[in-house]
């Protein structure tokens, strides 16, 4: 049997991040991508006018999109690290009415401290009086 090679460890320890060449990686993508030509266009459904890619084929729809995905999705805040994109509805929160990006359909307060204590007392009355109402219900029915 050979014996396997044996690589340095000093070659082995310098593996650059994605992060570190992001401005060449762009920058070839960017080369890539072929041009686009925006114009003015009618929205049939509201009859608006839009400012809009004038594309001609599929293919020409996939690189406009990931054109745009490049625009709005830029580099990472830290590098090297994964970036959270969240996805919901943007709702006000009912404790200090700032807006937020929900996690579920039932969420109606943000993640900031004060507004979880608003909302675990604004259920804990809820509850009291639910258990109140039940209570009054039961003695009448006697």
């Amino acid at each position: 049997k050979k014996a396997a090679k044996q690589v340095p460890e000093e070659t082995i320890s310098f593996v650059r991040e994605p992060f570190d060449y992001f401005d060449e990686l762009r920058d070839q993508l960017m080369d890539i991508i072929p041009d686009f030509h925006m114009r003015l266009k009618v929205n049939p459904k509201n009859n608006n006018v839009v400012f809009a890619a004038d594309v001609h084929s599929v293919f020409d729809i996939a690189w406009y999109t990931l054109a745009r995905m490049i625009v709005d999705f830029g580099p990472p805040e830290e590098g090297g690290q994964t970036r959270v994109l969240n996805e919901g509805a943007l709702i006000t929160c009912l404790h200090c009415t700032e807006a937020f990006i929900r996690d579920n359909n039932r969420q109606l307060y943000c993640k900031k401290v004060d507004c979880q204590r608003a909302h675990n007392a604004a259920r804990q009355r809820k509850y009291r009086a639910n258990k109140k109402l039940a209570e009054t219900r039961a003695q009448n029915k006697e």
